[in-house]
């Protein structure tokens, strides 16, 4: 009846993720641990914020990494914030791998399907959205710039400054502007803690284990926007 694959084609308001790596120069077999620390890195970066990578391939410009957020089972209300949360991580992964990274992060309505055919067939996203995250991480520098939408969708948590004018393939120049950091991350943490009382007592006794060198040697706090992690952070820095 067509219900397991109307999802195929289909117009979706998406966030995308486009990063190209400096540094990288396939010359052989010996590239190929490294290609794969950087692989896995990505991949947990866009896995980890909700998103689905869509490629991670060599193209005439080099190594380049295409993720989307707001496709089929992979949307959420924040998925600006997602994208930009990730992108901020593939910077990570590019570091650990010893690359660079310029990034760009659009929103807009994307084509989302199956492209191809005979023997090869893809899923992938198609339109102005794509267009502009690659333009703008052609002119990137080592930084995640985003689209006006982007911006507006992801001021709550994220910091810009103005990066003047996009001129765009096809599309009307537009302003661009640069991820400057987390605004919530930035932002001072005042007071008490309420509440918690458990969850504090636990954590409390965490550190004091990792101070004492019988536990292991990283804490990490995992959760969705908005829950809090930024003022456990600030209680425990």
């Amino acid at each position: 009846d067509g219900t397991l694959t109307d999802w195929l084609a289909e117009f979706r308001s998406s966030h995308i993720l486009f990063a190209r790596f400096q540094g990288f120069d396939f010359q052989g077999e010996g590239d190929l641990p490294g290609l794969a620390v950087l692989s896995a890195g990505t991949e947990r970066a866009i896995a980890a914020n909700g998103g689905l990578r869509l490629k991670f391939a060599m193209d005439d410009k080099g190594l380049i990494l295409m993720a989307a957020w707001g496709l089929q089972s992979r949307s959420f209300e924040d998925n600006a914030e997602r994208s930009l949360a990730a992108a901020a991580q593939v910077h990570q992964a590019a570091q650990v791998a010893g690359l660079t990274a310029s990034i760009g992060v659009t929103g807009g309505k994307v084509f989302a399907g199956l492209v191809g055919s005979g023997g090869h067939m893809e899923y992938t996203v198609i339109g102005d959205a794509v267009n502009r995250a690659a333009a703008l991480s052609s002119g990137a520098a080592g930084q995640t710039r985003v689209d006006g939408q982007t911006k507006r969708d992801g001021a709550r948590r994220f910091q810009f400054v103005e990066a003047g004018i996009a001129a765009l393939k096809g599309q009307e120049a537009a302003a661009q502007y640069i991820v400057a950091g987390e605004a919530l991350g930035q932002a001072a943490q005042n007071g008490e803690m309420v509440g918690r009382d458990k969850e504090r007592a636990r954590l409390n006794d965490l550190v004091a284990r990792l101070r004492q060198g019988i536990a292991p040697g990283v804490l990490r706090i995992v959760g969705e926007a908005g829950l809090g992690k930024s003022r456990w952070r600030a209680i425990f820095n």
